[in-house]
């Protein structure tokens, strides 16, 4: 059996006793049913005149560990909200900010959390229009983007024989957090670059494009890998067939694990917040091809059953 190591959000600690694997998408799916809607349940929206919106969070021992660098806070933001647009195939253009903060919270911090909201827009050509700011118990921030898209691509859209792809490595954020978690006074140049990819991850907008002119379905990898496997089989009624060895890592991750004696197949499975691109197609393109779909139903690695329960960062 492989390792499973700390799940890849706030600062650990059990569940409570109520929560399961799917109460975050049985709750989706019952304000879905109350709401008569047809269009939640995905990454993001697409209506009218090829407009996407979406919207993201982060909180406070949920998303950031306490203490987090304030920067780091308000850059990650933007990644996590521009990458359910990037993964829908469309080209993100403005930003509405919710920003809730505790009585007293220092305004020097506040501003530096939106030094970071600046540099990520100014790294993304998007906009920041407007927002709204409320008192709170917990730092938190919701963004909403509003994007463009030609061909908006779904999660349900995966067609037997289509190959599976990853746009880029993933187990990074993972053991960036692993490693902040050791609270050690000095890093090493591999483990500084772990942690910056935890702490300020990107999106590669160029991947909207990609998606937009040849996925048949696609969802950014924000909970782990292994979720977003799970909702693309699911959405699409299919097999997914995921080959360990064919998984991107990178040479930091393959360093970490040998380092601290970690499995880096279970890094790259369990990781989150990675805002890497999955997505099918039935064309060769040049990204790291993971796998298949086949007919059926479930995930399988290496040809045995994949928990659906083995990746999820579970909310509730």
């Amino acid at each position: 059996m492989v390792e499973r190591p700390a799940e890849n959000r706030g600062v650990g600690g059990s569940s409570p006793p109520w929560a399961t694997l799917n109460l975050e998408f049985s709750l989706i799916a019952d304000i879905k049913k109350l709401l008569n809607s047809q269009l939640i349940g995905d990454d993001a929206v697409f209506l009218e005149n090829g407009i996407v919106l979406s919207c993201d969070s982060v909180v406070e021992e949920v998303h950031f560990l306490k203490g987090a660098p304030k920067r780091a806070i308000g850059f990650k933001l933007i990644s996590a909200s521009i990458s359910d647009i990037v993964c829908k195939g469309g080209k993100p253009k403005y930003c509405l900010i919710a920003l809730h903060f505790p009585r007293g919270y220092p305004l020097k911090e506040i501003l530096e959390i939106y030094e970071g909201i600046k540099e990520a827009c100014e790294h993304y050509s998007v906009e920041v229009v407007g927002g709204n700011t409320t008192r709170s118990g917990l730092l938190s921030l919701d963004c909403f983007v509003f994007g463009k898209a030609k061909r908006f691509v779904r999660r349900s859209g995966a067609k037997v024989g289509d190959y599976l792809y990853l746009s880029a490595s993933v187990g990074n954020s993972l053991a960036g957090l692993y490693l902040l978690k050791e609270g050690k006074r000095i890093y090493k140049s591999f483990e500084k670059k772990l942690i910056s990819w935890h702490l300020k991850p990107k999106v590669d907008l160029r991947l909207s494009r990609v998606v937009s002119k040849f996925a048949t379905s696609s969802i950014d990898v924000s909970d782990s890998l292994v979720s977003e496997l799970w909702h693309l089989a699911k959405e699409s009624g299919v097999r997914l067939d995921v080959y360990s060895k064919a998984i991107p890592l990178s040479p930091e991750l393959l360093k970490f694990c040998k380092v601290y004696g970690k499995n880096p197949i279970d890094f790259a499975l369990k990781s989150g917040e990675e805002y890497r691109v999955l997505f099918t197609s039935p064309y060769e393109l040049p990204y790291p091809k993971i796998g298949r779909v086949r007919e059926g139903e479930g995930v399988f690695l290496d040809g045995k059953p994949l928990e659906e329960d083995y990746g999820y960062f579970k909310h509730f």
